[in-house]
């Protein structure tokens, strides 16, 4: 017997303002804040032929809340038909997760695998950008660069003595080439590159210890770092209609497991 019941709200309020000081140029700055509050409940009921039972019941309540504030300017040169793109973002992230875990064994409160687990996770991110974009006859060009200075905090409560902040400031590049070999017959090609980025899940990163049993455990690791990616991709079109597309991704994400064997018990 199951029962699953899930109260869900949200709210968003936005803000944009565009200034054009000419033909050529204007600055646009952007507001936004977005909350989401929500509340999990689960409870799950089993009973064996041999008249055993079991009782899972979890109760997950989550606030979440999501800021971003970002300037941005853009400004066009006749010369090549070129335009610049600069622009600054920030974003805040609090998330609040508070989860209760309760395991009973006929009727009795298993106290070694029930836990409750007050987990926050907040996530600053400062950004600038700046980006170049020109035609010259049949060629097209434009390249950039984004430098991004990011903090992560996991704070577990059940567990703080395994909390770590981290705090990473990196750079992603970009460029794309586009050169129109006959735009009558409908050739082209198109190469492009960037530098991406991938971080741990917030989950993944909760230091708090979780039971599931006498001799089992699992945890979240807050020292985990993001994964890198490089991608390169070129796309051939042909009389409009044909197109081949090579593309290729290198993707860092290392991990590893251990097994050790002492005394007859096996640690893994």
């Amino acid at each position: 017997n199951s029962l699953n019941e899930r109260d869900f709200t949200d709210y968003n309020l936005s803000f944009s303002y565009i200034h054009k000081f000419s033909d050529a140029g204007n600055l646009t700055f952007k507001a936004d804040h977005l909350g989401v509050d929500s509340d999990d409940d689960g409870l799950q009921r089993y009973r064996y032929v041999g008249g055993d039972h079991t009782e899972y019941n979890h109760q997950n309540d989550v606030k979440n809340r999501l800021t971003t504030l970002s300037a941005d300017y853009t400004h066009r040169f006749k010369a090549l038909d070129g335009r610049l793109s600069v622009g600054a973002k920030a974003t805040w992230l609090d998330n609040e997760n508070k989860t209760d875990y309760a395991f009973y064994q006929n009727g009795e409160l298993d106290r070694l695998t029930s836990y409750s687990d007050p987990y926050r996770y907040e996530e600053e991110v400062y950004a600038l950008y700046a980006k170049y974009a020109f035609t010259f006859r049949r060629l097209g060009l434009s390249f950039g660069v984004r430098m991004e200075d990011a903090r992560i905090s996991p704070q577990s409560v059940t567990n703080p003595e395994r909390n770590h902040v981290s705090r990473y400031t990196d750079f992603f590049p970009e460029v794309r080439l586009n050169y129109n070999i006959h735009p009558q017959k409908g050739h082209n090609l198109n190469l492009s590159y960037n530098r991406g980025l991938s971080r741990p899940m917030m989950e993944s990163l909760n230091p708090t210890v979780r039971r599931t049993g006498e001799y089992s455990y699992s945890m979240g690791n807050p020292w985990l770092e993001p994964a890198y990616s490089d991608r390169l991709e070129l796309t051939a079109t042909l009389f409009h209609n044909y197109s081949l597309n090579v593309r290729y991704t290198r993707f860092e994400n290392h991990s590893f497991s251990l097994s050790e064997e002492r005394d007859g018990i096996l640690y893994s």
